[in-house]
């Protein structure tokens, strides 16, 4: 009986192992390897844009509006200091345990701060909260883009973006249609599933990551890749400037316009991902960032011209935003696994590029509102600034477009496999057999074909590839 017991559980054991491979290989070789990134993002958006995310306080108190600026700000500058912490060589997923710690002190500081508005407290503690829980949802957010880079994630929109546009629309959907009492539990449950399964995936993924190019080979990037983290910054900074200029009485739905907002961009989004899958181009939403400079130039121009036309601009300006953070995490997604950026430096420049413009954008209309300025005129030339900002940035984006796209998506042509190549031997101080040898594992030898242009014999039983040089 003993025997058959144990028999028994050791089949129970394997069967339970056989699923769990399976689920696993399901979720890692589709689309849905996004999932648990585009729950941590939703919960971004269901915590901060839900009407009735926070207990007995209106969505647009001073409070609550004081304490989102803190968390944007915590959570680009955790992943900033994160990146510049772990720099090329080491990564934050090597910490024990991290993950799990990081969900929990979001999941716990996120009730507290929704719970908390609602009973007699201070400004400070609902901020300090915050912060907390930016600065433990900025690691949650590294942590997920080394969890997606090791499981060898392309960033491909009509992937990326067509899983997040769903998730979001079905969380800020629900959220805007359940009872009260049950959106604060929704807003948790989002962050323990994304931990749920980033713990799942760390658990299976090797620490493999792709080679990280030469350092003079990443400097011919930084060009282009501070271009695009100022059109990050300054979109954030024009767009939530706008919406939050815009007076939310006048608009229909009042509060319930962010939500419908963001359900709206949900929307723009999956429609964008679903072309550019049709179209078979993966990379064409590079092609939108002058088109998203544009939109945001109309969105001024129409809240300039007429009251009544408040509510488009508002629109207009929540999606442009929400959109641009998803085509730069899926821009600088591609660098990491074309070997410019490790993963924690692309997440922090992606994500933290359009936040804090979001934050600098949201905390000069709230300073406007506070101060004895000459509202109305200020409001104006404000907006004729951002327009003229957004208009010089059209030069540099227009003319890098190609630059941009060929970055992320052209192979390497055998003249930079040569300057790479060369770039590696010096950073390193390879001798001249070792970088002969280098050269021609670039350009795909295998190990005896090296061995007969070298003479020389290739190691004793290994299979001859060029994999062990």
């Amino acid at each position: 009986m003993a025997v058959e017991r144990t028999s028994d559980a050791i089949t129970s054991d394997s069967e339970g192992r056989k699923l769990t491979f399976s689920v696993r290989g399901v979720l890692h070789d589709t689309s849905l390897k996004y999932l648990g990134l585009s729950l941590l993002l939703a919960y971004h958006y269901v915590l901060w844009f839900a009407p009735s995310s926070f207990y007995g306080t209106e969505l647009l108190n001073t409070e609550i509006t004081d304490a989102w600026l803190v968390s944007l700000c915590v959570t680009s500058m955790t992943m900033l200091i994160t990146a510049l912490i772990v720099k090329r060589k080491r990564h934050l997923s090597d910490s024990q345990g991290l993950s799990v710690g990081a969900t929990l002190g979001v999941a716990f500081c996120t009730l507290m701060l929704q719970y908390l508005p609602g009973l007699p407290s201070e400004e400070i503690i609902i901020c300090s909260l915050s912060a907390m829980a930016g600065c433990f949802e900025g690691l949650m957010i590294t942590l997920w883009g080394e969890c997606l880079t090791r499981m060898n994630a392309k960033f491909s929109m009509p992937h990326l973006g067509l899983v997040f546009g769903f998730t979001l629309l079905i969380s800020v959907g629900t959220a805007t249609v359940l009872p009260d009492m049950l959106v604060r539990p929704l807003t948790t449950v989002l962050v323990l599933a994304s931990g749920a399964l980033l713990v799942f995936f760390d658990s299976s993924e090797d620490k493999k990551y792709p080679t990280l190019l030469p350092k003079k080979t990443v400097h011919s990037a930084t060009v282009n890749t501070l271009i695009v983290c100022a059109i990050g910054f300054l979109t954030g900074a024009s767009t939530y400037y706008l919406a939050a200029i815009i007076p939310w009485e006048t608009l229909p739905l009042e509060q319930s316009s962010f939500a419908i907002g963001i359900i709206c961009m949900s929307i723009v989004l999956v429609a964008a991902s679903l072309a550019t899958k049709a179209l078979k181009q993966e990379h064409g939403i590079f092609k939108m960032f002058p088109w998203l400079l544009v939109l945001t130039i109309v969105a001024f121009c129409i809240f300039i011209a007429d009251d009544v036309l408040n509510l488009p601009a508002f629109l207009i300006g929540l999606v442009v935003a929400s959109i641009l953070e998803i085509a730069l995490i899926s821009y600088f997604g591609t660098l990491v696994q074309r070997g410019f950026l490790s993963p924690a430096f692309s997440f922090a420049l992606s994500i933290g590029s359009v936040r804090l413009g979001i934050a600098a954008g949201n905390a000069l209309a709230v300073f406007y509102e506070k101060s004895n300025l000459a509202y109305d005129s200020i409001v104006i030339y404000t907006s004729l600034i951002f327009i003229c900002l957004m208009a010089a940035m059209l030069i540099p984006i227009s003319k890098r477009e190609s630059f941009i796209i060929n970055l992320i998506s052209a192979p390497a042509s055998p003249a930079e496999v040569d300057v790479v190549c060369n770039q590696i031997i010096e950073e390193f101080g390879l001798s001249e057999r070792e970088g002969e040898i280098l050269k021609l594992v670039a350009r795909g030898n295998t190990a005896a074909n090296i061995a007969n242009k070298l003479v020389i014999s290739p190691p004793h039983g290994k299979h001859p590839h060029p994999s062990y040089l």
